[in-house]
């Protein structure tokens, strides 16, 4: 099956200063997923592994400087979603 049905569903909210919420729905309960938020380089900044098949997480982003920002869904350590966010 060649069609991912895990996605982030929503992140919230859009342009952020302190704490983001990420909502995912993950399908397929037998692979590994984790979240990772990277800058608009590409650089990972933060990993967040998920455990649960439908959440939210919430991730504090003290510290990040103002720019845009990318939260992406990983299944097995290949990305399958990514949601963009702003730190203002």
């Amino acid at each position: 099956d060649n069609i991912h049905l895990s996605k982030i569903v929503i992140l919230y909210p859009i342009s952020v200063s302190e704490t983001i919420s990420i909502a995912y729905e993950l399908k397929k309960l037998s692979a590994n997923y984790h979240l990772v938020i990277s800058d608009n380089s590409g650089h990972m900044l933060k990993i967040i592994p998920l455990e649960t098949a439908e959440n939210i997480v919430r991730s504090d982003l003290n510290g990040m400087k103002p720019g845009t920002y990318y939260c992406s869904l990983f299944e097995n350590n290949h990305p399958i979603s990514t949601k963009k966010f702003i730190v203002k």
